[in-house]
Formats: structure tokens, C-alpha cells, sequence
């Protein structure tokens, strides 16, 4: 059984785990084991602290497997927005999951994601990436830095009318890996805005399809060591 790990939104300063039991639940409906864990947000915290927290919380889900209850199985990361790149940096740079002593992935979700996203235009996300102080390193804090041709399998969705997160970020990490000999598979749906992406796996609300969630579930099921 495949264990999905979901990272939430919230522009790295807002979000609980509780606010995406939806995401959760639309993805256990298609038989994965499913966790959405909390890491630590601004402006408590700056970069790469986030990062280490969710490295963490795969390094636990992985040691624990057993004792939840969990049959074995891959890996999978997955996110929305801001935990689109959580999700997504843990996959292509390997340093994280590594010192946290967690398994790579067997593949990742990107839904809505910032991979390639400067200039840094608020001042917000300036001081999170630590731009003034260290203006040279903020190329190392795109995840589109660490494409590789031996990456985990990558899927990456996103909406033709996002404004928040623009569909370049997708398209040129996607082009980036598959130049590489990587795969990585876009899928672009038109007339979904930033939130409406995510709003596609709430039931009851009118956004609410099958369609972004079957395509999670295909790629998922088709992962090495999917059942």
C-alpha cells in the first residue's frame, strides 16, 4: 500500500493539518494509506527549517510504518501550493530525507507549486528565504536548481488561470526534467484558479471533480512497488 504524504499551503505562514482532512480523505477513498503532517511556519521560522520538518515527519511515518498499523509500500510525497514545494524539494534534493533518515520517494505531487519563482517580490518571502542576507544563495532555494535525471517520477498540476502561483513554474520544471531523460508528467486544467485546484477534492463544494484526484490515484497506482 502506497503511504501519501500530503504538505498543505498556506504561503509557508498559515495552515493546520485538521483544514485538509479532505484532501485526506478523497485520496484514502482511492486505497492509500494517506498522512498530512504540520511543520513549522513563518515567521517563527525561516529557511530551510520548514524543510527539515517535513523531512522529519517522513523519516517517522517510514520508522513507524508498522506500529500504525500500515502495510509496507512506497513512498509518496505530494502538496498544494507552498507544500507543493515542500513536497517537491524533498524529492529532487536529496539532502533532506537524508539526514533525516528517511527513504527516498517513489515519486512526487506537485499541485500548484513555486519551483522557479524569483525574483522574490514580497518582502515576506524575502526575509523567509533569507534574501538580504544572503542574495547570492537564493538560486539554491528553487527546487528547479536540483533537477536530475535519477529523480523520483514527478507529477505536476496546475490550473490555467492561477494568478497566485503561475503555471510557468510547472512547465519549466517539467520541461527541465524531461531534458534530463527525467519523467516528469504535466497536466494543465483550464479555467482552475490557485485555490480551485485544491478545491477539486472537497465533496460538497461546487468545484469538487473526479478529475484531479483520478489523475493523483493513476499516477500513484502506477508507481514501482504500487499494488
Amino acid at each position: 500500500m502506497p503511504l501519501v504524504v500530503f504538505f498543505y499551503g498556506g504561503n509557508w505562514d498559515s495552515g493546520a493539518r485538521g483544514l485538509y482532512r479532505f484532501v485526506a480523505a478523497t485520496l484514502a477513498r482511492q486505497g492509500w494509506a494517506v498522512a498530512v503532517p504540520d511543520y513549522r511556519l513563518y515567521p517563527e521560522i525561516r529557511f530551510p527549517a520548514f524543510l527539515e520538518d517535513c523531512a522529519a515527519a517522513v523519516a517517522f511515518l517510514a520508522r513507524e510504518r508498522a506500529a500504525l498499523g500500515l502495510p509496507p509500500g512506497p513512498v509518496v510525497l505530494a502538496g498544494h501550493s507552498a507544500g507543493a514545494y515542500n513536497a517537491v524539494m524533498l524529492a529532487l534534493d536529496r539532502r533532506w530525507l537524508s539526514r533525516a533518515g528517511a527513504p527516498p520517494p517513489a515519486g512526487a505531487v506537485g499541485l500548484a507549486g513555486p519551483y522557479d519563482f524569483l525574483p522574490l517580490e514580497s518582502g515576506m518571502l524575502r526575509d523567509l528565504f533569507r534574501a538580504d542576507a544572503d542574495p547570492g544563495g537564493l538560486p539554491a532555494t528553487q527546487p528547479i536548481a536540483y533537477a536530475r535525471a535519477d529523480a523520483p517520477p514527478l507529477l505536476l498540476l496546475t490550473g490555467t488561470d492561477d494568478t497566485t502561483v503561475r503555471p510557468a513554474n510547472s512547465e519549466r520544471l517539467a520541461a527541465r526534467q524531461r531534458a534530463l531523460g527525467a519523467e516528469a508528467r504535466l497536466v494543465e486544467y483550464p479555467g482552475l484558479g490557485h485555490v480551485g485546484l485544491i478545491a477539486t477534492f472537497a465533496r460538497g463544494l461546487p468545484l469538487y471533480t473526479g478529475a484531479v484526484p483520478a489523475e493523483v490515484g493513476r499516477f500513484v497506482g502506477a508507481l514501482p512497488g504500487t499494488a
